[in-house]
């Protein structure tokens, strides 16, 4: 039902469906909340609502749906926090949320997706750090976290995530060296632009020793002053 003109808000009544395997909303003008009653859907394995109007948060009850793989939400009004308990969907292999309105940190419960290949939160207004435990995502071949509020350093983790060779860290507030891993040594500089303070072996960025030996210039030169 993807591609079409449907204007009214999802009906609470597709979770009658118990068998259905895959549901395809998405290009669309959906409005309203994504209804809690799609938690009846334990068949379901893939679901798209990307590219509609649907806002508020997603329902917890998504979490109950096991057999659930392929997630996108993307292109919508989504807000508030991305429920936590997501990350009891083992069988994830696609999630991407971006393009909404999502805040606050990236839930550390994240890292039970051991089956995700791919991760797209990028343009929503995420804060905080990126959690460590996003390391854990063995399976992890793309990840953009590009156009959101994220801070302090990359995880130096990310070095072991050798199936990982895809990444985007773009505007945000991330600073300290990037780690040394395949995905962040072979990413031009376009993937590290606009941030606070991001250095290490890309061309483009500033090797994190010219870094050092400039901060250490500047608070001598502090000294100086105040002295």
């Amino acid at each position: 039902m993807g591609g079409n003109e449907i204007s009214v808000t999802i009906p609470s009544e597709v979770g009658n469906m118990i068998q259905l395997h895959k549901l395809d909303f998405s290009s669309n003008r959906l409005v309203g909340q994504i209804p809690k009653q799609l938690g009846k859907l334990t068949s379901l394995t893939s679901l798209t609502l990307n590219g509609n109007q649907l806002s508020g948060d997603i329902p917890l009850e998504l979490g109950l749906l096991a057999e659930l793989g392929y997630l996108d939400l993307s292109a919508n009004r989504l807000s508030k926090l991305i429920p936590k308990n997501l990350g009891e969907l083992r069988k994830w292999h696609h999630l991407n949320l971006s393009n909404n309105q999502f805040s606050q940190e990236i839930s550390i419960q994240i890292g039970k997706l051991v089956q995700l290949s791919k991760l797209d939160l990028s343009h929503n207004s995420l804060g905080g750090k990126i959690p460590s435990e996003i390391c854990n995502l063995e399976s992890l071949e793309y990840m953009n976290l590009s156009q959101n509020k994220l801070s302090g350093p990359i995880p130096s983790c990310f070095r072991r995530m050798h199936g990982l060779s895809s990444i985007d860290v773009s505007y945000n507030e991330l600073q300290g060296s990037i780690p040394h891993s395949k995905a962040f040594q072979n990413a031009t500089i376009e993937a590290f632009q606009v941030n606070k303070e991001l250095c290490g072996d890309v061309i483009g960025l500033p090797p994190c020793e010219a870094l050092t030996s400039n901060k250490g210039s500047v608070q001598i030169h502090k000294k100086g002053k105040t002295m």
